[in-house]
């Protein structure tokens, strides 16, 4: 199964604390501005998550990026017009770094995490690197966020404004909710990857009957099943909602019996074929007259078997089939479901 992976980008905020003051200084006209944008910025983090989270459209959510990308360019150019204070730019110039790392974030880091995605399915190390990007990015982020509170702070200082944090707004709640909500959905998504694609990789040894490599497959997928169930034990239910990680230990449960049952059992199939395959050969390249009794009947014995067995070979096969299309479409329905139901829509 091909997963839909949602690219997440980090979604830092940083609100400006309410102030007191007894008249509108200039200072105090500087903060109310640049609170102002960064309103109108969030409004636009928050379309964005919004799309991601509950548009399944492609186009829909690069439109809402463009267009957070063209608040920030225009936010950009508003500020850096704005006048100095006293001939201080320093808050004006950090604010413009802070939204030019948050511009080249959303374009560059972006676009390398678009890139990864398109290879992600690739392979598990692809994958892992794709969701370590996005850790980066938000750590980045988040960097560029504490330095712009700092400079807010020092700019407060300097002009004897008294900053006090006022209630978080809804928009910020929200925001948090959705990091916390992706957070914990990457949580159970890596192992589920991590063993899906090596199931896929063990049905591919599957067809081409190469036993040696079917085992070893088989054997990876077992211990990626067991690291995957282990990991979960750590990971704590979103708000009493543990859909996520019980759909996630249902398939990883499904690939450590299929490792370590079923497989053995296709593989003894696979091998008692090879037997008759070969002793049927060995038959036919002699004469009628110098096949011997016991030759004929181990032969006709081993048909019997291998008639038996392989109704048993098909049966496993389609039980394994029909278990694995169930999982594989339960995980991605609870998934999607547990994004819109935890990400505010509104």
């Amino acid at each position: 199964m091909k997963t839909k992976l949602l690219i997440a980008f980090s979604l830092f905020f940083f609100g400006f604390a309410q102030v007191e003051a007894q008249e509108k200084n200039k200072a105090l006209e500087y903060l109310e501005f640049l609170s102002k944008e960064n309103e109108k910025l969030n409004t636009q983090v928050w379309q964005y998550t919004k799309a991601v989270a509950h548009d399944k459209r492609p186009r829909k959510i690069e439109k809402t990026r463009k267009n957070l990308v063209t608040q920030i360019q225009l936010s950009k150019r508003k500020i850096s017009q704005m006048p100095s204070v006293d001939g201080d730019d320093t808050y004006k110039n950090e604010f413009v770094n802070y939204l030019t790392i948050y511009e080249n974030s959303i374009n560059n880091d972006y676009a390398k995490i678009v890139d990864l995605k398109e290879i992600a399915e690739q392979s598990y190390d692809a994958m892992e690197a794709y969701i370590l990007l996005q850790e980066k990015v938000d750590e980045k982020m988040e960097h560029a966020s504490t330095e712009i509170d700092s400079a807010q702070a020092t700019f407060a200082k300097k002009y004897n404004i008294n900053l006090v944090a006022g209630q978080e707004s809804d928009l910020s709640k929200k925001m948090k909710i959705s990091n916390a909500v992706f957070q914990h959905k990457n949580a159970a998504y890596l192992p589920f990857f991590k063993a899906n694609f090596q199931e896929n990789l063990l049905i591919g040894s599957l067809g081409s009957h190469n036993v040696g490599d079917i085992q070893q497959k088989a054997s990876a997928l077992q211990a990626f099943a067991q690291e995957g169930l282990d990991s979960l034990q750590t990971i704590q239910a979103y708000n009493n909602d543990s859909s996520i990680i019980d759909v996630t230990k249902k398939v990883l449960l499904f690939y450590k019996e299929e490792a370590e049952i079923s497989v053995p059992e296709m593989i003894d199939f696979m091998l008692l074929n090879d037997k008759i395959t070969k002793m049927q050969q060995a038959l036919e390249s002699k004469k009628a007259k110098d096949r011997t009794k016991e030759e004929i009947d181990e032969y006709n014995n081993l048909v019997k078997q291998v008639n038996t067995e392989v109704a048993k070979f098909n049966k496993t096969n389609e039980r394994l089939n029909q278990e694995r299309t169930v999982l594989l479409t339960e995980w991605e329905t609870v998934s999607n479901n547990f994004l819109s139901k935890h990400i505010p829509k509104n």
